[in-house]
This record gives structure tokens, C-alpha cells and sequence, in this order.
């Protein structure tokens, strides 16, 4: 996974976890949760940040901070960042 793509790389993201895809309502793209430990820009560690991803094709099509009961049902397994 690119964190490139989902967190900002001066943020440092660490202890990465995701949650499996599903596919949308719609039926033509997929859905996962990404959630990580980051820092601030001033270097103050933040609390865990989760982001709602909406992948279509193999690409990340839209990513938004989780809010409301966006994610926290779902179960989440870590992952290795690759570049």
C-alpha cells in the first residue's frame, strides 16, 4: 500500500492497519478502511487517523476522513506500507 496516496508523508504514518474491500452499493467499485498513528506537522503525535477509501480499477478514486460510524464496525488487520 502507497501511504503516499492516503497520508501525508511528513505525517510519518506508523502501526497501519486496514480493513478488507467491499464493494459499493453500486456494485462498481470497493470500499476499505485505513487507519494509522500520526504526527503533526509540528512533530506532536496525533491520535489514530482513519481514512474511508473508495478504490475503483486498482485506483484510489477518493479518500476521506472517517466520521460517524464510517469504519468502526470493521475489523482490521496490520499491514506493511510499499512504495
Amino acid at each position: 500500500m502507497n501511504l503516499d496516496m492516503i497520508f501525508v508523508a511528513t505525517t510519518q504514518p506508523r502501526d497501519l492497519e486496514a480493513t478488507a474491500p467491499r464493494r459499493t452499493e453500486r456494485g462498481d467499485a470497493w470500499t476499505a478502511c485505513v487507519r494509522a498513528e500520526i504526527i503533526s506537522v509540528t512533530g506532536a503525535p496525533l491520535r489514530r487517523q482513519t481514512y474511508r477509501l473508495t478504490i475503483k480499477q486498482d485506483e484510489i478514486i477518493d479518500r476521506r476522513r472517517a466520521a460517524g460510524q464510517d469504519c468502526v464496525a470493521e475489523n482490521y488487520t496490520a499491514v506493511l506500507p510499499t512504495k
